[in-house]
Parts: structure tokens; C-alpha cells; sequence
């Protein structure tokens, strides 16, 4: 009886530990990518790469300069004073939250949010829609200019290949995995602890098993994030940009999820000891 009871209590901490290391990653999914503020927050800083930065400076030139319908003698004048206005105000709060505003219109075109844009949610890429900074960088220089330059309403660039679309639905279900995985990992724990002979040891067994998935899921996803991204077609030079510095991001932003796991993993284990020698 004793056997049969320790090999039970044994599979459900191997349970408990599985469910973590799944639970993890599905959780950041839906903290940083299902969610709509969550989503907006981790993209923010993509403005921040110079690269990036110019591809949108240079896409918002060609767009605005097309649309005043210059002469060809005229154009490069306006270019001139596009992007130097662009060059002042992609450093600015306002062209950041501008950005800001850009992905939270393709998140809920992507997700079916609130006041989904149109024309983002007809196409089976992921589109961002640049309209808001190049609102921003067309007030910087509006009335400098012997021409009257508009804003487009939309202006909308791939960042991601129909591979990316497809996997909305699967994002959309990790909240719901994430709540389901964290009762499997707490009921398989609780009842490791209250099957095995003893509880300290197990409780000490159940962190030093959270620590190793950790660190397997950070060795996996170091393969998976970059070959899921780098995999998915790309149209632009910002959108291969876009993707890789997602891949950096999701990288760093999931390790820092996986200390903090691998952490409550490794006090579990000291307390777990230090519990099983007061015993004594």
C-alpha cells in the first residue's frame, strides 16, 4: 500500500511540474499577446530600434509625398522637409503614442476587440495600419510647406505572413489554458503532497522539478521562438525587421518569467530541506 501510495504521490508532483512548465509560456502568451494592453505594452519599445524607425519614416515620405501630387521639381523639396520633421519627431511621446495606438489597431482587428478597424480584419496577413504617426509627422510640418500635405486615413503594411494569422485562434485560447493549467499544476500538487509519506521532501522534489522544466522551456523556446518567426513570410523590410526584434523580445521578456518560476522553484526546495531537518 505504502508503494502504490509514494508512485502516486511521485506522478502527481511529475503532473504538477508538467503542468507548470506548460502553463508558463502559455501565460506570458496570453499576458503579452492575447491581451490588448498587454500587446500594446510589448510592442511599444519595437519604436525604439533606429532600423525600425526609419522604415516607418521612410514608408510615411513616400506615402505623403505621393499624395500631395507635386511636380517632379516640387517633390524633393517636400521629401526634404518630410523626413526632416519625421527625424524630430519619432523621439517624441507623441509619435510613440501614436505607435502605440497602431498596435492596438491591429491587435483588435487580429482578436475581434472593441472598434475593430476596417480593412485590418479582410486580410490574412497581420496588418499595422501607420495612419497615426504619419498624423504626427504630417501636424510637425504642416503650414512650413508652400503645398497642403494630408494625412492618409489608412496606410497599412504587412508585418506578418498568413502563418501569423492562422495562429490567432490558438492565441485567443491561452487565457483559458492558462487558468485550466494553473488548477492542474495546484491540484496535482496538493495531492502529491498529501499522498507522499513525506511532505517535505516532496514539497523540496516539486522545486527542484520546477527549476529543471524552467530551464528546459527556456532551452526550447531559444530554438522555437526565432525558427516560428523566422519561418513566416515577410513583404517588407519592416516586417522582417518587426519579426526579428519580436523573436529578441518575446526571448528576453519569457526568460524574465521563467527566473521568477525557476526561483519559487529553488526556495521551495531550501524550504522543503530545512522543514525535513527541523523534523528530524
Amino acid at each position: 500500500m505504502c508503494v502504490i501510495r509514494s508512485i502516486l504521490a511521485g506522478l502527481a508532483g511529475l503532473a504538477s511540474v508538467l503542468a507548470i512548465a506548460a502553463t508558463v509560456p502559455v501565460g506570458w502568451v496570453a499576458h503579452h499577446v492575447a491581451d490588448e494592453n498587454g500587446y500594446v505594452t510589448f510592442t511599444s519599445d519595437l519604436v525604439a530600434d533606429p532600423a525600425i524607425r526609419s522604415d516607418v519614416v521612410q514608408i510615411v515620405t513616400d506615402d505623403v509625398v505621393e499624395r500631395t501630387g507635386v511636380s517632379d521639381g516640387f517633390a524633393p523639396g517636400v521629401r526634404t522637409a518630410v523626413q526632416s520633421a519625421a527625424a524630430t519627431v519619432v523621439d517624441s511621446a507623441v509619435f510613440r503614442d501614436a505607435f502605440a495606438d497602431a498596435q492596438r489597431q491591429s491587435h483588435r482587428a487580429l482578436f475581434g476587440g472593441a472598434e475593430a478597424p476596417v480593412g485590418l480584419e479582410d486580410s490574412d496577413q497581420v496588418l499595422i495600419d501607420l495612419a497615426p504617426a504619419a498624423q504626427t509627422i504630417v501636424d510637425s510640418v504642416t503650414g512650413e510647406m508652400p503645398v497642403v500635405i494630408d494625412a492618409p486615413d489608412q496606410l497599412l503594411v504587412a508585418v506578418g505572413g498568413s502563418e501569423a494569422r492562422r495562429a490567432v485562434e490558438a492565441v485567443d485560447r491561452t487565457p483559458q489554458q492558462t487558468a485550466l493549467g494553473t488548477g492542474v499544476a495546484a491540484i496535482a500538487a496538493g495531492l502529491s503532497l498529501l499522498l507522499a509519506r513525506r511532505r517535505t521532501t516532496m514539497f523540496a522534489w516539486l522545486g527542484a522539478g520546477t527549476v529543471a522544466a524552467m530551464g528546459a522551456v527556456h532551452l526550447i523556446a531559444s530554438g522555437a521562438v526565432p525558427a516560428a518567426l523566422g519561418a513566416s513570410e515577410t513583404s517588407s523590410d519592416l516586417a522582417g525587421r518587426v519579426q526579428l526584434q519580436l523573436a529578441d523580445a518575446a526571448l528576453s521578456s519569457l526568460d524574465e518569467w521563467l527566473l521568477v518560476a525557476a526561483v519559487l522553484g529553488a526556495a521551495a526546495v531550501l524550504i522543503g530541506l530545512v522543514a525535513r531537518a527541523v523534523a528530524r
